[in-house]
Parts: C-alpha cells; sequence; structure tokens
C-alpha cells in the first residue's frame, strides 16, 4: 500500500493546471485494484488548528478518503462509482472484514451530498465512514457482521459551487428512475445526471450481489428522520414496519419520524424512493439541521455537531437484522388427533415486518418412513407474533427425520428479498400416533438447538439459489429472541425545511 501511495507523487506537478483548479491526474490503483485519487493539495485547505471545525469539500474530502483506505488496507477499498458532470470521481468507501465470507453479512448503504449546499447532511456520512474504519463500528465482531458501502458526496460539484443542484442546474434527489416527474429541475428524463445515474447502479450492483438490508441517506434541512413514499401521500406498504423503525430512534433520541410526503412534503424521484420501492430495502433519509450554507463552527466539531445523529446511525445499523419478516418455528410437538396423528408446529416471526401470503412445507426426509398427508400450508403472520400449524400425517413408526421449509417474502413492497429457508428435526413415531418432537422444557432452548441444525438458504428476486445467510446469521437471531420489545410510533408536525 505504501508502494501505491509513492507512486502517484510524480503525477501532482503536471496535474495542476485543471480549470477548476484541482488535479486533473488519471486515477491511481492500489495493489488490490481499488482506485486511490491523486494525492494533491485541497484547493480549499482546512486550517490545521481547526480541521475537525470545518466542513469538507471535494479535493480534502478526496485526500482524507485516500489517507484512510491508504492507513487500513485490510478492511477499507476506496473505488470511484463514476464522475460527475465536471469530472470529478465519485468516491465510495466499502468498509469490512474481507476475510469473512459475505453471505453471512448485513449490507448497509449509506450516501450524503446529494444537495451540494446540504454540508452537514454529507459530513453525517463521513462521521459514519470514520465511525466504521476507527470509531464504534470498527471492532472485529462488527466489521466480520457487517458490510459497508459508504458514498459520502454524491454531486461534488454542487459541494465545490456552494449549490444544491449538480452542475446541469439538474436536483439529483428528483432524479432517480423511481416515480420521476417531469417537472422544472428534475432532469430530461430518469437518471438523466451522470451522479445520479452511478449513485443508482452501483445501489443495484451491491444489492445484486449481496443484498442491501439498510439504505440511509443524509440531508439538511430540519432534524427529522423520514422513510417512504415521499411521491405519494399513500402510505407505503410496509408502513408499519417503516414506523415501527423509525420509533427505536425516538424513543432513543426524541428525534421526529415519519412518512415524508405526510411530515414534509411531496418529492418524486428521490434516492429514498428508488432504494424503497425498487430494490425493496429499508430506506431512510436523516435530514439534519437546517445549516446547510454555514462554513463551519469553531465552538464545536463536526462530530460534537452531529453527535446525536451519528447514535441514531448506529441504533439503526444495530437492528438491521429485525428490519423484515423473520420466521423459525418456536415449538414443536406432536399427538393424536380424530382424522389421525399430528405433528404441530408453532410458528414464531421475530422480526418488525409482516409475512404475508407465506408458506410452510412439513416433509420426511429418511425415505419410507412415513409421509404428510397434506404438507403445505399458507399463513400470514404479524410483527412480533405466533402462530400454531397441524401437520396430519401417516407413519410406520420408529425415529424419522423431518424437514420443514418456509417460503415468504422479507417485506410487503414489491421486489423485497424472498426468504427460503429450512429447518431439520427427528421424530420418534410410537405406533400409531407420534411422540414429542425435538420436544424441551423451554421454547427459546428449542428453538436454537432446532436452528443449529438447520441449513438456510435464502434467494431472491436477482437469482436463484444466491446465498444470503449461514448459520451464523440464524444463530444471531436465535440468541436475540426475546429482544425487540414493542415501540412506540408518533408523528408529530415538524419544523419549516427546505430538502430533502
Amino acid at each position: 500500500m505504501a508502494l501505491a501511495a509513492v507512486m502517484v507523487v510524480p503525477a501532482i506537478s503536471a496535474a495542476w493546471a485543471s480549470p477548476t483548479g484541482e488535479s486533473s491526474a488519471s486515477v491511481q490503483t492500489t495493489a488490490s485494484g481499488s482506485a486511490v485519487p491523486p494525492a494533491v493539495p485541497p484547493a480549499l485547505p482546512r486550517p490545521p488548528v481547526v480541521d475537525n471545525h470545518v466542513y469538507h469539500h471535494y479535493p480534502d474530502l478526496t485526500t482524507e478518503l485516500q489517507n484512510l483506505a491508504t492507513s487500513n488496507p485490510d478492511t477499507v477499498k476506496l473505488t470511484s462509482i463514476g464522475k460527475s458532470v465536471q469530472g470529478r470521481e465519485l468516491w465510495q468507501m466499502e468498509i469490512t472484514d474481507f476475510n469473512v465470507p459475505d453471505g453471512r453479512k448485513e449490507t448497509v448503504y449509506i450516501d450524503g451530498g446529494h444537495h451540494g449546499n446540504e454540508q452537514l447532511g454529507m459530513e453525517l456520512a463521513v462521521q459514519l465512514i470514520h465511525e466504521a474504519v476507527e470509531g464504534r463500528l470498527a471492532t472485529p465482531e462488527i466489521l466480520a457482521k457487517y458490510h459497508f458501502f459508504i458514498v459520502p458526496m454524491v454531486n461534488p460539484d454542487g459541494n465545490m459551487m456552494d449549490q444544491r443542484q449538480n452542475a446541469n442546474g439538474v436536483d439529483l434527489n428528483r432524479n432517480y428512475g423511481f416515480e420521476w416527474t417531469d417537472e422544472q429541475d428534475h432532469g430530461s428524463g430518469p437518471e438523466s445526471e451522470p451522479e445520479s445515474h452511478a449513485n443508482a447502479d452501483n445501489m443495484r450492483a451491491v444489492d445484486a450481489a449481496y443484498g442491501i438490508d439498510l439504505y440511509l441517506t443524509g440531508h439538511t434541512g430540519t432534524n427529522v428522520l423520514i422513510y417512504s413514499w415521499a411521491w405519494t401521500l399513500d402510505p407505503a406498504p410496509d408502513d408499519e414496519l417503516l414506523a415501527h423503525i423509525g420509533a427505536t430512534a425516538h424513543n432513543l433520541t426524541g428525534v421526529t419520524t415519519g412518512q415524508t410526503s405526510v411530515l414534509l412534503y411531496i418529492a418524486t424521484g428521490s434516492s429514498k424512493d428508488f432504494g424503497y420501492g425498487e430494490l425493496g430495502a429499508p430506506s431512510f433519509t436523516y435530514e439534519v439541521d437546517n445549516q446547510q450554507n454555514r462554513f463551519g463552527t469553531y465552538q464545536t466539531t463536526i462530530a460534537e455537531r452531529l453527535s446525536q445523529e451519528v447514535n441514531v446511525c448506529l441504533l439503526l445499523i444495530n437492528e438491521v437484522e429485525f428490519m423484515r419478516a423473520d420466521l423459525r418455528p418456536l415449538a414443536w410437538s406432536s399427538y393424536d388427533s380424530p382424522s389421525g396423528p399430528v405433528v404441530g408446529v408453532t410458528i414464531e416471526n421475530r422480526g418488525w415486518g409482516t409475512a404475508q401470503n407465506a408458506t410452510a412445507t412439513l416433509s420426511f426426509t429418511n425415505g419410507g418412513g412415513g409421509h404428510v398427508v397434506q404438507p403445505t400450508q399458507t399463513f400470514s403472520l404479524n410483527a412480533e407474533n405466533q402462530t400454531k400449524l397441524e401437520f396430519r400425517v401417516d407413519s410406520g413408526g420408529g425415529t424419522q427425520n423431518l424437514s420443514l421449509a418456509f417460503d415468504y417474502h422479507e417485506m410487503l413492497v414489491n421486489n423485497s428479498t424472498v426468504n427460503q429457508s429450512v429447518f431439520f428435526g427427528n421424530v420418534n413415531v410410537k405406533g400409531s400416533g407420534l411422540a414429542f418432537l425435538l420436544q424441551s422444557g423451554g421454547g427459546l432452548l428449542l428453538v436454537v438447538v432446532a436452528v443449529a441444525a438447520a441449513t438456510v438458504i435464502l434467494e431472491d428476486r436477482f437469482g436463484p439459489g444466491r446465498l444470503r445467510a449461514g448459520l451464523g446469521k440464524v444463530a444471531r437471531r436465535a440468541r436475540g429472541l426475546k429482544g425487540a420489545a414493542g415501540k412506540l410510533r408518533l408523528r408529530r408536525a415538524p419544523p419549516k425545511a427546505d430538502s430533502p
């Protein structure tokens, strides 16, 4: 990595003649292939004495990201996802433990700086980069569990010109393809601008490869945490889930939360609605405050100003595994009924999303030992609730093996991830009836045993058989079975704002 940093130095002197006052040198790469910007002095130097009080601009942010990537090669990759209208790189920090397989990780996509003059919204993304590289998210345990993709400055041209729109005069947060409308400063068409198109395509690629479990985007305007829909006053299909997530933030800090179009105003073509509506990811905009045009403060550091907002984001990141429907067998039993032997399975939805029209299929797996008379049942189960399904079986006796397969959408919005999970257990058949299946004195212990024996395969709309989670993720969820208490849903009138 040190060699890569040295290799870019000869390009500096020949690169300082750009009309923008920045380097025009070509992008360099590290030994691993990650893009690394030229190590040039920033066009707007940050005073060294008050360095952590002053807002970033594109050149010094570029240098800072380069330094972080060079200093942390095992957990950080710096790449460019595209270029702005004026040719500036759109930097992405990919942060995780690259030695741990991605199938066991929660994927979090974060961006900021859609509006060039909304400095603190961009700074929130920068603070989260620091948390993931050298702060509270940088522990080996967290980096083994999470995969972060952070694009801190989507609109570098607007940042350098201190204006909301990009260099073409387009509001990038009205230019995404989901529910785009042809209005003033929305662009000539969906994703007509290179910045919004690059960010949207990058989100699609990350979602196809890993599945985005949470999308956070930073803006300024007023201190609110808002969710879809923005394009219509109608509630989103997962309104209950999104409100529940927002309530966790409200309960921690008192931040106002609510649906964007209800709490603020209608906004079409937004990145948040794209993340939720097209990609099926829980998506939130954090409106930091209304200090979007202020260069900085010499009384508090940026980190101090954003301490509450960062804490809220860390809370949401910590709760990612609950932001979906999550079905699993809680207790198993077997008994005789008037129609014959029955296997009863108590199923719990430990997630915060509703499982609608889910199917559960019970099967004998050891061949010839028995069969399930009506193997598949369809049911729905609300968040943090339980239900019991009964399956009539026919068996010749002895110890038998059974599998229970679930198939359901983890969220209600179109294109949400499809969960296909299978759990295995043993059945002791006595005579014409069945003994207890995996019987235990306590349901919590029982489900942990069942999960540990399970093979869990999740596949989604982007291709069959893609492994999204292994036993490690399932076991983590089992350990948290008694968590996730009910949360308050709150909406109240917001203060004035001119974003997102």
